[in-house]
């Protein structure tokens, strides 16, 4: 195959019509006969001067010898064109392979060109030198001592599963890993990482949309070990420890046997301390509001080491501002939270009328035009929630395709419920799924639509302006997932409103009270090659949007999010920095996009991808020398 020419084998070409063969002597004009080919044509002249003499004569034996000669002459022939033709479909093999062969150097080619682009300086110029910390076995050995959960390091058992979160495209490797038991550990922990001066982060259900819950190099304090809950059925209560999922209170809960449920995640493996944090926008929140409105105290280790017990009853002012900056402030600011207490609310009925309508996504700009004028209207009890992305054909499961989805949930009747959501299943659809089942129970059945798994992911979101789904809007959402690069990108968006907006915007340090709606764009993809593509379309989607937003939800961080300060936190953000600094002077607990940093992204194409693959921007502790 080497030796032949770029793009085509030799060319061979044998008549079956005997009369078209030439002469002898007669060289073919397109090929020269090399040695195969003059023994061929020396076979033929034999057996047309053996018909040639059966023909003229001799005695009637002889011309019959003669003939079945050239008969088995004929016969050969025959055979050997045929081997002409296996030969030629050979060739014609070796042609169809070389160009596949040069499809698979193009590609490689494409490939080796994505790869380089990926990893060019201008995609990841401010990309810093990571700086290992290297503790001592001596300090090790104390911490170890000192410890009631596990230590872990590099290469140990645990260590593993406990840097790995949902986004796979996270690959930060922390010096040493705490797994917390009690309190105490969590005390020591801090202190040990302010001794050595070491980056200090906090995991809890590893669904950091950034990964800022890891770092490179310093200490990681895994929470996920302390689980502890216990329920208050007098107050209607749950106290629980940070190490929670939401699938843990949700089974927890239920074996209650009281019907009483959190304003919790719809997502169950997500832990509960970032989701509440950030805000909390639930299925429940347009009747009970947001999590953090439901939130009855804090416990919280603050950077000097103490625990305190925050609510809004505490006495020093100190801790009333942290007590509001911890409720839509985000984590990772102001200490490590240990435990929350949290209001539960009795559902006005025992179950709910849930489900899923998915449509085909050629009706999206109808479907969404109807959507934005008829949820106006719906009543606080009524959130749908909306889903674009790939769906599955339930006659025939292995063949995916884009689709628009409704996600219906209605605290309330189910008759009731199904009048107030007929209007949307009188459009063409694909399927209609609808149940009467416990919200916990349909947020462990459908939680896992949403999920990374492992893949890798850039995640954007932003809250819409009322009437969002305007006609320019509804264009857009499925002009680009048309277009995504990958069928496992989605949208989702959150239908806000009712009781969040009944809370005043100073509150608490959650802004964006009065936004209808929150989309939430997950571009994923499997392969390191593939991020460029992804990463771009995204941000591209993102802008095509901007003109329609009116903030960002920081609980889905955005390392590329420019003027992410005004963005994520509004008019709230200068209180929220004055909160910081009195609270943590040093600014220990900081990342990439901590409260009163000065990191901002570039918006210069092509974009600088290295804020994607950092917790830290190193940028200077506040009070510190540069």
């Amino acid at each position: 195959m080497d030796a032949l020419a770029p793009g085509r084998g030799p060319d061979v070409r044998f008549p079956r019509d005997h009369a078209k063969i030439a002469s002898p002597g007669a060289p073919s004009s397109r090929h020269p006969p090399d040695a195969r080919g003059r023994a061929h044509k020396k076979t033929i002249d034999t057996h047309s001067t053996s018909w040639y003499s059966c023909q003229q004569g001799g005695s009637r034996s002889t011309r019959l010898i003669s003939a079945q000669a050239f008969l088995r002459g004929v016969d050969s022939a025959q055979a050997f064109l045929r081997g002409v033709d296996s030969a030629q479909a050979f060739l014609r093999g070796v042609d169809s392979a070389q160009a596949h062969l040069r499809g698979v150097d193009s590609a490689q080619a494409h490939l080796r060109a994505s790869i380089a682009e990926q990893w060019s300086p201008r995609r990841f110029e401010e990309l810093p030198t990571t700086r290992s910390f290297m503790f001592t076995q001596k300090d090790l050995d104390k911490l170890r001592h000192e410890l009631t959960g596990p230590l872990l390091q590099p290469g140990s058992t645990g260590y593993a599963a406990a840097t790995t979160i949902d986004n796979g495209r996270i690959r930060l490797q922390p010096g040493v890993v705490v797994l917390a038991a009690t309190t105490r550990d969590v005390v020591c922990a801090l202190r040990f990482a302010k001794e050595h001066d070491a980056k200090f982060t906090v995991r809890s259900g590893g669904h950091s949309a950034a990964g800022y819950c890891l770092n490179e190099g310093g200490v990681v304090l895994d929470m996920t070990g302390m689980r502890g809950k216990t329920f208050n059925a007098r107050n209607g209560t749950l106290h629980a420890q940070i190490g929670n999922t939401w699938s843990d209170l949700y089974v927890y809960l239920t074996n209650t046997g009281t019907g009483l449920i959190p304003v919790g995640g719809g997502c169950p493996t997500v832990g509960i301390p970032g989701f509440m944090l950030g805000g909390g926008v639930s299925f429940v929140s347009r009747s009970y509001g947001l999590s953090v409105d439901n939130l009855i105290s804090i416990d919280i280790v603050t950077p000097d080491g103490e625990v305190r017990r925050l609510s809004a009853a505490s006495s020093s002012k100190e801790d009333l501002d942290l007590f509001w900056a911890c409720r839509g402030g985000c984590g990772g600011n102001f200490g490590v939270v240990i435990a929350f207490e949290i209001q539960l609310h009795k559902p006005h009925t025992d179950k709910m009328l849930v489900g899923q309508i998915r449509y085909p996504i050629e009706i999206a700009e109808e479907l969404l035009g109807f959507y934005n004028e008829w949820i106006q209207k719906a009543p606080r009890e009524l959130a749908v929630y909306g889903y674009m992305g790939n769906a599955v054909n339930p006659a025939q499961p292995q063949q995916g395709f884009k689709s628009i989805g409704l996600t219906p949930i209605f605290n309330g009747d189910t008759a009731q419920g199904m009048d107030l959501i007929a209007p949307i299943l009188r459009f063409k659809n694909i399927s209609i799924s609808l149940y009467e089942m416990t919200l916990p129970d349909f947020e462990l059945m459908n939680g896992s639509v949403t999920l990374v798994k492992g893949r890798q992911a850039y995640i954007r979101s932003a809250f819409l302006r009322p009437e969002g789904f305007n006609p320019q809007v509804a264009k857009i959402l499925p002009d680009f997932m048309r277009r995504a690069p990958s069928a496992d990108s989605l949208m989702v968006w959150s239908h806000c409103g009712g009781k969040i907006g009944d809370v005043p915007r100073d509150e608490t340090a959650f802004w964006h009270r009065e936004a209808p709606f929150l989309w939430e764009l997950k571009a994923i993809w499997k392969n390191d090659y593939e991020m460029v593509d992804n990463v771009d379309w995204a941000y591209a989607f993102g802008d095509a949007l901007e003109d329609h937003m009116s903030g960002a939800y920081a609980n889905y961080i955005d390392p590329l999010l420019h003027d992410w300060q005004t963005k994520y936190y509004g008019d709230n953000y200068a209180k929220l920095c004055e909160v910081k600094k009195q609270c943590d002077p040093t600014n220990f607990f900081r990342f990439q996009q901590s409260i009163g940093s000065d990191f901002q992204p570039s918006t210069n194409q092509p974009l600088d991808l290295s804020p994607l693959f950092r917790t830290y921007a190193d940028q200077p502790r506040m009070g510190a020398r540069a």
